[in-house]
């Protein structure tokens, strides 16, 4: 009697994701390469060093526009979503460099960091101040916070800023308060 291995729907999910994960690295490292005459396939030369270069993630909107607070928020975890997948794909690829994987891995936790700042610093001043709702960029210098108000007394500006330097750690002249409706 032959016996059958079922796999379970969630690993073959998983499978499927991480192929879709890795063939969109391999996607991504095709196009970054240039175009130059190709390298015999041996070992790279050992006076050059490869750098990995990550981008700053994506200047927040200028303005709420239509899509609100919430579209706003959804578009920036999105964004990161991405840029985790991308660096997840990178610390796991055996084929990339130690050094792109430890620079990665350097990045996810930076990411980390920051989501988590900009969680506590929302709720923050969400509690504290009683504002129906706020959003915080943290960017590596600095951070932009949009709160949902037509206006903003001075002292409601310096108790957010003084909130998020709180959290964050960065001064006071590094935080941007903007009212947003």
């Amino acid at each position: 009697m032959k016996s059958i291995h079922l796999v379970s729907r969630g690993r073959l999910l998983l499978g499927i994701g991480l192929v879709v994960l890795l063939a969109f690295v391999t996607l991504l490292g095709n196009l970054l390469t240039d175009d130059r005459a190709p390298v015999d396939e041996g070992e790279p030369p050992e006076d050059e060093e490869i750098e990995v270069v990550f981008q700053e993630e994506t200047d927040p909107p200028a303005d709420v526009g239509e899509e609100g607070f919430s579209g706003m928020r959804l578009d920036r975890d999105r964004a990161r979503s991405e840029q985790v997948d991308i660096l997840q794909g990178i610390v796991s690829n055996p084929d990339a460099g130690e050094d792109a994987r430890a620079q990665a891995g350097d990045r996810l936790i930076e990411i980390s960091d920051r989501l988590a700042m900009e969680a506590e610093a929302e709720q923050l001043i969400i509690s504290s101040a009683g504002f129906a709702d706020v959003l915080v960029y943290v960017m590596q210098d600095n951070a932009l916070v949009l709160v949902k108000e037509d206006t903003l007394e001075d002292q409601e500006v310096s108790q957010i800023a003084s909130m998020v330097s709180r959290v964050t750690g960065l001064s006071w002249e590094d935080i941007s308060v903007r009212e947003a409706s």
